[in-house]
């Protein structure tokens, strides 16, 4: 009788547990965030091979070797963020964020892509 109880227990615990399902598999990578200063300027990987690139609050501007991929241009969100999309299909980067809080005056840029 002793035994009944945690073996019981077991039971019900596995069975409650068995409705939950893993989190669905996304592949996307996230870069390291950067602490920098505006006008920004770096490198990032993408789709056809180390994008360098120029970001303002409003734009972002790709070049791969001397030549420019495209420009892009920001939403804000009214408080401290500055969203990039669009690029995608032209540098396998599916997204920049920029943005920092308001008590620090440095900036953080953050790529969104599987490179």
């Amino acid at each position: 009788m002793k035994k009944l109880l945690p073996v019981a227990l077991l039971l019900c615990t596995l069975f409650s547990m068995s409705g939950f399902k893993p989190a669905p598999f996304v592949n996307v990578k996230e870069n390291v965030a950067k602490f920098v200063d505006l006008p920004l300027t770096g490198t990032v990987d993408g789709s056809g091979g180390t994008y360098t690139y120029t970001v303002y609050t409003s734009s972002i501007t790709f070049k791969l070797g001397a030549t420019t991929v495209g420009t892009w241009y920001s939403t804000y969100d009214g408080v401290n963020t500055y969203t990039f999309t669009g690029m995608q299909s032209a540098t396998g980067i599916s997204s920049v964020l920029l943005h920092h809080a308001t008590w620090d005056p440095y900036w953080i840029v953050e790529f969104f892509s599987p490179f």
